[in-house]
């Protein structure tokens, strides 16, 4: 009633492979850190007279002679005069004032209390205590961070791959009798010796079985 036909199936290209990438951008070297700024001494409230600079404490040699840092808190030098030239009083001392402080060094300036600036008691006993003849020191600016390199470029984008050829529907083999028939037209899109998939849109013109027998025109119902 009827057989396959005397055709082979067309070979179908493998798709083009897409091209290699090109290899990810060598980062950039990590950035120096920034030199530290110099500390800064921490700022105290001014303190009143008399016994209320009580509070003292052994100090560390950690300012220069000539002027103070911050407050002066950590001001270490042999300053021993006050703003309007009197002399200081020794701290082991109680006169002519009498105070807290007595384990400081000699005379010398010193702020033990918080005070905006060093400053010491002094010899006059009709002013207690002053601010002492000492000038800030100039803390210079931190050093700037060194410019940061320019950002990598970036790598170009991938060519897009070529599109692989397109593949004929794959279909179910039908069964016997008429469920061969069915199915609308049919543009020429295989060519003329070999078909692709199952043969769906095969437009050519074989007319012959594999076992060499004519196919019936498709038109008419007879013998089948």
């Amino acid at each position: 009633r009827w057989e396959q036909c005397e055709l082979k199936q067309c070979m179908v290209p493998d798709p083009k492979p897409p091209p290699p990438q090109p290899p990810p951008p060598t980062p950039p070297p990590p950035s120096p850190l920034p030199s530290s700024p110099p500390p800064v001494a921490d700022e105290g409230g001014l303190g009143g007279g008399d016994e209320s600079f009580g509070g003292g404490g052994d100090e560390g040699p950690t300012e220069i002679e000539d002027c103070y840092t911050g407050n002066g808190a950590k001001y270490a030098g042999k300053a021993a005069k006050t703003v309007s030239g009197r002399d200081c009083q020794v701290w082991a001392l109680d006169s002519p004032h009498g105070h807290g402080f007595n384990d400081l060094p000699s005379n010398f300036c010193r702020n033990p209390d918080g005070e905006p600036w060093p400053w010491c008691y002094t010899t006059d006993q009709d002013k207690r205590w002053e601010q002492c003849e000492l000038k800030q020191c100039m803390v210079p600016d931190p050093k700037p961070p060194p410019p940061q390199p320019p950002p990598p470029t970036p790598p170009p984008p991938s060519p897009l791959p070529s599109s692989p050829p397109p593949v004929a529907d794959e279909g179910g083999l039908g069964g016997g009798d008429e469920s061969f028939g069915g199915g609308g037209d049919e543009g020429p899109t295989e060519i003329e010796d070999c078909y692709t998939g199952n043969g769906a849109k095969y437009a050519g013109k074989a007319a012959k079985t594999v076992s060499g027998r004519d196919c019936q025109v498709w038109a008419l119902d007879s013998p089948h």
